[in-house]
C-alpha cells in the first residue's frame, strides 16, 4: 500500500473527519491504523531509544486531535520519509516530538504540492474566447456602471451629512428656546 501512496493521492483522499462523519468509520479504527502505522516504523528503525506503549498511543492520539483535516494516507508517507531520512537523520531515538516534526515537514510539503496543482489548474484553465475589442468595451461599461454607483453613493452620503447637521441644528433650536 506505501509504495503506491502520493501526495497527490493523499491531497484527493477523505480527512480523518470525513471518515469519520461522511463515511461513518468509527474513531477507534482509525486510531487502530495510525497506531500499527507507528508501530511498523518503530520496528524499520535501528533505534535503542524508542518510544514505549504509553507513547505510542498518546502520539496516535495527539494526531487525531491536531489533524483532523488531513487523511490516513498523510501520515502513512509522512512516517515513510520520516524512517527514510528524507526529514534528516535519526540519532539512535524515535520519540513523539520526532514523529510530529516529520508530521510538520509533511505537510509542508504537501502544501506546496497543493499550491503548485492549483496554479496548473488556474494557468490551463481555458483563455477568454472574447475578441480584445469587446473586451475593452465591456470593461468601460462595466466601469461607467460603477462610476453611477459611486456618485449615487457620495449623494446619498451628502443627503445623510444634510439630513444630520439640519436635525442637529433643529435640537438645538428646540433646546435653546426651552431657556
Amino acid at each position: 500500500m506505501e509504495s503506491s501512496l502520493t501526495i497527490k493521492k493523499a491531497i484527493d483522499s477523505p480527512s480523518i473527519k470525513q471518515l469519520r462523519t461522511i463515511h461513518n468509520i468509527k474513531i477507534g479504527d482509525v486510531a487502530k491504523i495510525i497506531h500499527i502505522q507507528i508501530l511498523r516504523t518503530i520496528q524499520l528503525l535501528n533505534v535503542t531509544n524508542t518510544m514505549n506503549d504509553l507513547q505510542v498511543e498518546h502520539t496516535v492520539f495527539e494526531i487525531l486531535e491536531r489533524y483532523p483535516h488531513e487523511s490516513i494516507e498523510d501520515f502513512c508517507i509522512a512516517l515513510k520519509k520520516g524512517r527514510n531520512g528524507l526529514y534528516g537523520t535519526v540519532y539512535n531515538r524515535l520519540d513523539p516530538s520526532i514523529v510530529f516534526d516529520w508530521i510538520n515537514a509533511y505537510l509542508n510539503e504537501k502544501s506546496y504540492e497543493r499550491e503548485q496543482i492549483n496554479h496548473n489548474k488556474y494557468t490551463t484553465s481555458k483563455k477568454s474566447d472574447l475578441p480584445i475589442d469587446d473586451f475593452y468595451r465591456i470593461g468601460i461599461k462595466q466601469q461607467k456602471k460603477l462610476d453611477e454607483v459611486k456618485n449615487k453613493s457620495a449623494n446619498n452620503e451628502a443627503e445623510f451629512r444634510r439630513f444630520q447637521r439640519d436635525y442637529f441644528n433643529k435640537k438645538e433650536d428646540v433646546g435653546s428656546s426651552k431657556e
